[in-house]
């Protein structure tokens, strides 16, 4: 198949993974699902007009470990794009079960981990077959539901495909796809969470919670390379009156944000204009686990153009805090609130699951007297009156 000729040059040859196990001894094994016998073989069953990349062996302690092999649904051989997109795809899984079985047991075949493979492996094939796009159709699924956690994973469900946008957000954020080569070929037996915190602190003066905010920035921006083609992200709400309180408990349980979630809002002036007092106070603990409210303040300006990002802080004992922003209504024309409950350790992220959202309470409001405010100024008597 031509596809996947061009997706091992792509993939191997330009982008520099490992070749697949034993690829120098023997041919990598496609089959084409449903279609009986072959010589005796039994040929692989496959119930979705899709494709999947397995192992011949579960012993994956064997000296010469066994290689992968792909499965594609005979319908999609009707479509160039689809068998394009499914190549990149299922073959990059060949050379993640490589990497994986090369690094046995330290690689990221974890339940914290396996989102990293379908997010990367969707990501991927945008990065072989830049006119395809058919990475969008997931990637929505992110933009309609923000509030899942970065890691969750559930066999057949949209999500951890959808999150080849934060695979794409390394990429254009930090040194070109080389972050997550880097984070593949050199993986971390404590998952990639805690891998790609270490790599953005060691690599880039930067970690995980600071990366997240910028990602979130560029979310409520659509500021990718591509990003024009995507939904707009979803909001909790949208608020142009002030004062704005929203109490514990006003956002339904099954759209709280999860642990590396996020709910979004996205504030306009209406008639107000002055300085954007916002109070936050978010909960701080669950099952005796430290909770720190990671929380991103975007100030955009009416063109659009140099927008910035801000971190509310929030005190340790309480996760409550303040921040201002002045010129709201004249130098600044919107305001995006983003609240993401993230782990006091990264390292203790799985604690927290992934399907309970955590509850939390903010306000907002305008005052005239703006000229002594700074924007982005934390004040230290924080606190949420709502």
């Amino acid at each position: 198949m031509d596809a996947l000729e061009e997706t091992y040059d792509a993939e191997v040859e330009r982008e520099g993974y490992p070749a697949p196990t034993n690829i120098d001894s023997y041919f990598l094994d496609i089959y084409i699902g449903n279609t009986g016998a072959n010589d005796g073989e039994n040929i692989p069953e496959i119930s979705w007009a899709g494709a999947y990349t397995s192992i011949y062996t579960t012993d994956y302690q064997l000296e010469e470990p066994e290689m992968s092999y792909i499965v594609i649904h005979p319908d999609i051989l009707q479509y160039l794009p689809a068998i394009q997109e499914i190549a990149a795809h299922e073959f990059f899984h060949v050379l993640q079960f490589a990497i994986w079985l090369d690094n046995y047991p330290n690689g990221y075949f974890d339940s914290e981990s396996n989102w990293w493979w379908e997010a990367t492996a969707t990501w991927m094939e945008d990065e072989v077959y830049d006119d395809i796009d058919q990475y969008v159709y997931f990637l929505n699924y992110y933009m309609e539901n923000p509030h899942k956690a970065l890691h969750e994973f559930t066999s057949g469900a949209p999500h951890q495909y959808a999150m080849c946008i934060w695979a794409i957000y390394l990429d254009e954020t930090y040194d070109g796809n080389q972050t997550i080569f880097d984070l593949w070929t050199d993986p971390d037996p404590a998952g990639i969470l805690v891998a790609t915190d270490e790599y953005l602190t060691e690599n880039y003066q930067s970690d995980l919670s600071a990366a997240f905010r910028d990602f979130l920035a560029k979310v409520s921006m659509l500021d990718f390379d591509e990003g024009s083609s995507w939904d707009q992200v979803a909001l909790t709400d949208s608020v142009s009156e002030y004062p704005y309180v929203q109490g514990e408990d006003e956002v339904a349980s099954k759209s709280l944000p999860r642990i590396l979630g996020a709910n979004i809002y996205k504030l306009r002036p209406g008639t107000s204009s002055g300085t954007l007092t916002i109070e936050f106070d978010g909960q701080g603990t669950y099952n005796d686990n430290d909770l720190d409210w990671n929380v991103m303040v975007l100030a955009v300006p009416a063109d659009k153009a140099d927008y910035q990002v801000y971190q509310l802080e929030t005190e340790d004992e309480s996760e409550a805090g303040t921040l201002q922003v002045a010129g709201f209504g004249s130098e600044i024309d919107e305001v995006w609130l983003a609240f993401a409950p993230f782990p006091n350790k990264i390292r203790s992220v799985d604690k927290f699951g992934t399907s309970r959202g955590f509850d939390y309470a903010w306000a907002a409001d305008v005052s005239a007297a703006d000229d002594d405010d700074d924007s982005g100024d934390d004040d230290d008597d924080s606190g949420c009156g709502c």
